[in-house]
Order: C-alpha cells, then sequence, then structure tokens
C-alpha cells in the first residue's frame, strides 16, 4: 500500500523495543471537525492495513501540542479515543519535539 499524505506522513520507527509507525497530523484544516474526521478515519485504516501487513507494528497519530490542549481535552472526543483505542504522540510544532506519549 503507497501512502501519500504530502506535508503529512506515516513513517515508521521504533521506540525502545516496539516497532511503531506514526501519522503526522497537522491538523491544518480550518474546520477542526473536518481534520479530526479525517485523522480518524485514516487511522482506522492504517492501523487495520498494519494489523494485516505488519502484525508487529504499533500505530500512533501525532498531533501538535496545541491542537491536543485546546480540543482533545473535550469529553466526547477523549470518550472516543480510548474506545477506539487510540495511540497518541503529542508533539511541539516549534521545536519538534515529542511532549507526550499517550496510549489509552
Amino acid at each position: 500500500m503507497q501512502i501519500d499524505l504530502g506535508a503529512e506522513r506515516l513513517i515508521a520507527a521504533e521506540r525502545g523495543t516496539e516497532k511503531i509507525a506514526i501519522e503526522i497530523k497537522t491538523f491544518g484544516n480550518p474546520s477542526f471537525i473536518t481534520a479530526l474526521y479525517e485523522a480518524v478515519g485514516k487511522y482506522i485504516i492504517y492501523r487495520n492495513v498494519l494489523s494485516y501487513l505488519q502484525t508487529d507494528r504499533i500505530l500512533y497519530l501525532a498531533i501538535p501540542e496545541n491542537i491536543y490542549e485546546r480540543f482533545f481535552s473535550e469529553k466526547i472526543i477523549q470518550k472516543t479515543l480510548q474506545e477506539e483505542k487510540f495511540k497518541l504522540v503529542i508533539y511541539n510544532q516549534t521545536s519538534q519535539i515529542i511532549t507526550q506519549w499517550v496510549t489509552n
């Protein structure tokens, strides 16, 4: 499966002994809800593809720190992330440093 996300991308990496894939989202769409729909949909599809093609790789969704703090504290979004067992990487866009790993 070829994945072309333009400025956003899916990368393979390792975290300790874990093989991971990280889908990086910028949430650049003016509509947060549209960007969220896209992120959730892609995450679920990529997770399913990885579970078939690379069963040992764990998928994370990378989200900018400011977006996470502003929108992802909403109870309904938290509930969705927990029920769908999303794994998140929160990163600072300026420093490009991971500030938090969230596993539900």
